[in-house]
Formats: C-alpha cells, structure tokens, sequence
C-alpha cells in the first residue's frame, strides 16, 4: 500500500486526449513551486497530485490515515538506517572502542580528586 501511495501511478498516456480546466490561481503557484524541486512541469505535477489522491481514495484511506501511514513509513525506514549504522560501526570495532573510551573517561572522572 504505501508504495502505491509513493509512486502512484501517472494519469495520462499518448492515447488520451486533453482538455483545459479551470484552477485557483493558488493551486497552479503551488504546483509550479513544487514541481521545480521534483523536476516536473507544472502540469505533471498536477497530475501527480490527481493521482496520488486517486490512490489513496481506491485504497480506503482518509487524507489523515495517508498521512499517519507515510509518516509511519518514514520513522520506520529511519529506525532501518539508524540499525543499520550501528550494526556497521559494532562490526567495525569502532562502538566497542568508543565505549571503552566513554568508560575510562568516567572513571577517570570518578577518581579525580574533588575540591
């Protein structure tokens, strides 16, 4: 589900034609803001939009309940990376190197004289 969500599939194709339609002025702004970042016409990105609402719509879901699954989506692909570098770093040796460090340091710190 939510890799349909992520690339949803593109509304148009060669075989269909088109017609003009008219938009609020602050819908197109937006769409041409957000399309340069994505390397899209403004149009395409309309059309992105229009598809990823269709999406989530033929999925069931809310506007609310396509947001909560994507940002689930983005911690759950975080907490991968975040087990990912800490598996890298124990295999390498340097968390254990860098946990004796922590651990001398502190009792360095426990054994210096207090004034």
């Amino acid at each position: 589900m939510l890799d349909a969500l992520a690339n949803p599939p593109r509304i148009p194709s060669p075989a269909i034609n088109y017609q003009s339609v008219k938009l609020p002025a602050a819908l197109v702004a937006a769409a041409k803001e957000h399309a340069q970042a994505f390397r899209r016409s403004t149009a395409g990105q309309i059309e992105y939009w229009a598809a990823l609402g269709k999406t989530i719509e033929s999925q069931g879901l809310t506007a609310q309940q396509a947001k909560q699954a994507m940002e689930q989506s983005d911690r759950d692909m975080q907490l991968q990376s975040l087990v990912s570098q800490i598996k890298t770093v124990s295999q390498s040796g340097e968390l254990s190197a860098a946990i004796q460090t922590v651990l001398a340091e502190d009792r360095q710190k426990g054994a210096a004289p207090r004034s």
